[in-house]
């Protein structure tokens, strides 16, 4: 309410009254005397010269995953059973109960569905994941690959190559495409962007994008993604997703077209130590275990008269191909990403480059 005006003065003018929990409203003449509860605005009503609290707001409620498995792309199948199939893997979602027998409880569906996946193989079994959030947002491994593929079509990047791992259930996916846009790198070859597309088919992460690169070492094709130093992973949003997609896609291409000879060279030329060496040791084996850390130590040293960390000189790039090269064999797609992230943590970026990713990553 405006200072110094009175609530007799904004009925004259047709205005709405709004009383606070801060305010009082004197009574008027002509206008019902009566203490109000202040829970929110009042509204007056100007024919009956009354004020009445206002309507609360209410919110809406939510849908559930039977409510919206249809728009979500899945077909039901029977009684209780949503299904989808790509060229990927299947899924299905299913009803639960309890069995009968016991005399307690028995036949009650249990308000949460089960989760079952399946490799496109003949002899292939469903295998039971577990349950699933009611309120989980399906999206089908297919819908976002095709996604990606319109996109860096609308861009004109043809793709170069095409590689897909699953976890052991088939539950999570990493689809990893290379972009045909090779640039040439003094002393390493032709390096070329890579985007890397994740989903769950169980809600454990969320569907994303992640930007990477691909060489060959001269004797295996690294694949690779950051996440770190180069920039976060991307939560996809379906709603217009390959209009933002398009323009992430394009954006990374660009920078790292402009950028890669220099971060390359950058790290080629930055002399490590010792410790430098045991500390992404320390973190492989914090990350994943001594296992995984005792054979990539064992690579590190394999061709060197010396044994022992004290004796390592190399670079921070020659570091950052080993461990690389032992995240692309790796087959634990947890394991991959972690040992991923020790790896850049290797790399020296320039800071034109760390500045423009992380414009394309807001």
């Amino acid at each position: 309410m405006t200072t110094g005006t009175s609530l007799r003065e904004m009925l004259e003018n047709g205005e709405t009254a709004q009383v606070t929990e801060n305010e009082i409203a004197t009574p008027v003449e002509g206008v019902v005397e009566s203490t109000i509860e202040a829970t929110g605005d009042l509204d007056v009503d100007l024919n009956e010269n009354v004020v009445t609290p206002s309507t609360p707001a209410t919110t809406p409620q939510r849908l559930g995953f039977v409510d919206r498995a249809e728009e979500m792309g899945l077909t039901l199948i029977g009684e209780g059973c949503f299904h989808y199939i790509d060229e990927f893997c299947e899924v299905a979602y299913r009803n639960t109960y309890t069995r009968g027998g016991a005399n307690i409880a028995d036949d009650f569906q249990i308000p949460q569905l089960a989760i079952f996946t399946k490799s496109l193989t003949d002899d292939s079994e469903w295998k039971y994941v577990g349950p699933i959030s009611n309120f989980y947002k399906f999206v089908g491994n297919g819908t976002l690959v095709e996604s990606l593929r319109q996109s860096l079509s609308e861009f004109g990047s043809p793709i170069f190559n095409e590689e897909t791992f699953f976890s052991s259930n088939y539950s999570q996916i990493r689809h990893e495409m290379v972009i045909q846009n090779e640039t040439d790198v003094p002393s390493v070859g032709g390096v070329y962007p890579q985007i890397i597309l994740g989903n769950s088919y169980d809600g454990t992460k969320a569907s994303n994008i992640t930007f990477g690169l691909f060489y060959n070492n001269g004797t295996d094709d690294i694949r690779f993604g950051f996440t770190q130093k180069l920039g976060k992973v991307r939560q996809i949003h379906m709603a217009g997703s390959s209009t933002t997609m398009s323009s992430a896609v394009g954006e990374y291409v660009n920078v790292f077209t402009s950028n890669i000879v220099d971060m390359i060279t950058e790290n080629l030329n930055n002399h490590i130590t010792a410790v430098d060496v045991d500390k992404s040791l320390d973190l492989i084996q914090k990350s994943v275990g001594k296992k995984r850390r005792d054979v990539l130590s064992e690579i590190l040293r394999s061709g060197r008269e010396t044994e022992g960390v004290e004796s390592w000189s190399m670079t921070s790039w020659q570091l950052f191909n080993v461990i690389a090269k032992f995240s692309t064999i790796e087959r634990n797609l947890n394991a991959k990403l972690l040992i991923e992230n020790a790896a850049e943590r290797v790399l020296v970026v320039p800071t034109q480059m760390a500045d423009a990713m992380a414009i394309i990553n807001r």
